[in-house]
């Protein structure tokens, strides 16, 4: 929405959604965390909202340590981090120069959430996916009784 709604035009004004001001509105944080939420408890949206999220992190995960490794100067994964870093909602210079503003914390009920939804996602499928090669309860207490 920052592209669209620049910060003299007469849209601004309209933008819930604004985070390149010097502040942030209290309703523009909580309409943005809770469009940020509602799609996580949305049936069949949210698994693919949480999915595509995990998605993004990890490729934002793995172009940082490609950089690590071969270099910053990498024209390919310095264009993946910044397409991957314009995704993210922007934090008001107000919210920067304090830490527990209204802001800030909303943001972090919003991250909590998300946090939550993603690790309850990966517990109920990650038995799916690895099904005949976990091990049981039995054989997991067989295993820790002879490494103790």
């Amino acid at each position: 929405m920052n592209i669209l709604t620049k910060e003299d035009s007469w849209l601004n004004q309209f933008d819930f959604f604004d985070s390149d001001d010097a502040e942030k509105s209290v309703a523009g944080s909580l309409a943005l965390n809770i469009a940020k939420v509602v799609p996580m408890f949305i049936p069949y949206v949210g698994e693919a909202y949480m999915y595509t999220s995990l998605a993004l992190a990890g490729t934002e995960a793995l172009a940082t340590i490609g950089k690590m490794f071969t270099g910053s100067d990498n024209v390919a994964l310095n264009e993946t981090t910044s397409f991957l870093s314009s995704l993210h909602t922007g934090v008001s210079d107000y919210g920067k120069q304090h830490a527990f503003s209204m802001e800030n914390v909303l943001n972090m009920v919003g991250d909590t959430f998300q946090f939550i939804k993603s690790q309850r996602l990966l517990a109920e499928q990650a038995p799916k996916w690895f099904k005949g090669k976990m091990l049981s309860e039995d054989e997991a207490a067989v295993k820790v009784e002879r490494l103790a």
